[in-house]
């Protein structure tokens, strides 16, 4: 008898695959920087070993560019262990407004691709809510994912975390595009999101937002 997979599994884990493919080709970018730089330092060896001068500014240009590569390299580790302890508890309180960062760094390559400018920042106060981290962050991703779909023309886009009436709220703005979108979105992925998160998707073509809003 072929066991289905639960959709709800299979597509949390084909969002596990995206971000963490990500996250490797920005760590391979990095360790690609650093292999080029190691190389020009060779070459300097070898010219110095030579007897010819070298400027102490190219060798403090180089090992400058190492230390900021390694730097890089290793907050992109931090968010990717921070993504992956997202999974180690089904249920608890989190902060949203670091939650929607987190995913806003995480899909960095994701917004270059669409050459959009996203403005957010965290709020000056945590906004509490209690989740399933894992699944919030999914929803989160999927939500973004549509609104670099639907940016308006400027190629601008806007994301709030606040505290509204029914609950705490992620707010995109600027989407323009939804106005001519097919309705389509949330679709059945983000339905059974909501449903296991108790949380609601609100799509305002008209207003150009679309509105996350967790049970309060």
């Amino acid at each position: 008898m072929e066991q289905r997979p639960d959709p709800l599994a299979e597509s949390g884990l084909q969002f596990f695959g995206k971000i963490s493919a990500s996250i490797s080709h920005e760590i391979n970018n990095a360790l690609a920087i650093l292999n080029e730089n190691a190389g020009l330092l060779e070459d300097l060896c070898f010219m110095a070993e030579k007897g010819k001068e070298i400027a102490p500014e190219r060798l403090k240009k180089v090992a400058g560019g190492q230390l900021k590569q390694v730097r890089r390299a290793n907050d992109i580790v931090k968010k990717m262990n921070r993504f992956a302890h997202s999974v180690d508890e089904p249920v608890c309180q989190t902060d949203l407004g670091g939650m929607m960062e987190l995913m806003v760094s995480l899909s960095n390559r994701f917004i270059a691709n669409k050459n959009i400018a996203v403005d957010y920042a965290s709020p000056e106060k945590p906004v509490a809510a209690t989740t399933n981290p894992f699944f919030m962050e999914h929803l989160l991703f999927n939500c973004l994912d549509h609104a670099l779909e639907t940016a308006g023309p400027g190629k601008a886009m806007s994301i709030e975390v606040k505290t509204g009436g029914a609950g705490p709220e992620v707010v995109f703005s600027g989407l323009e595009g939804l106005k001519a979108s097919d309705g389509g979105f949330p679709g059945d992925a983000e339905s059974r999101l909501m449903a296991l998160l108790k949380t609601d998707v609100r799509v305002d073509q008209a207003g150009g937002t679309l509105t996350v809003t967790l049970s309060g």
